[in-house]
């Protein structure tokens, strides 16, 4: 006869809060949860730590957000004889796109499915367009698990 399946699980969501940070980071972290929306240092968008990430950006890049030495470090490193790699802090946990621009109006973005490592232990992404050509101005952004682009990463040439 028609019946229903009920499938039960351990599932705990790791934000009870609803402000998009783990709990048991801002807790860490902050002493507290959740953080509140505004720019404070101790809100979503302030910078506690003053090293120019806000505490979302933070937890998002996994840094610490009471330490200004912790912030992240991204890279533009032209590579000879002219293509264009991006090194950025990586976490296995999140899923990465990097949008790219020539105009700042059209973004094509570029889903990151496999990461390789520079020797400094950040992950690199190779501009497939970079090496077309050594006259087009390339802008760059990254995005960071569905959040909107955090980080206009800077422009070549």
């Amino acid at each position: 006869s028609g019946g229903t399946t009920i499938v039960a699980t351990d599932f705990r969501s790791e934000d009870l809060d609803g402000d998009r940070i783990q709990d048991v980071w801002a807790v860490q972290h902050f002493g507290f949860s959740p953080l509140q929306p505004g720019v404070g240092i101790n809100d979503l968008d302030g910078d506690r730590d003053g090293d120019g990430m806000s505490n979302r950006e933070e937890f998002v890049l996994g840094t610490n957000p009471n330490d200004p030495s912790s912030a992240a470090e991204i890279r533009i490193v032209r590579v000879p004889p002219s293509a264009v790699e991006i090194h950025f802090p990586y976490r296995p946990d999140r899923s990465y796109t990097m949008w790219t621009s020539s105009d700042l109006v059209t973004w094509e973005g570029h889903r990151i499915d496999a990461v390789s490592f520079s020797p400094e232990g950040l992950a690199v992404w190779r501009d497939p367009d970079s090496a077309a050509s050594t006259t087009i101005r390339r802008f760059y952004q990254l995005a960071i698990e569905g959040e909107a682009p955090s980080h206009l990463l800077g422009t070549l040439p």
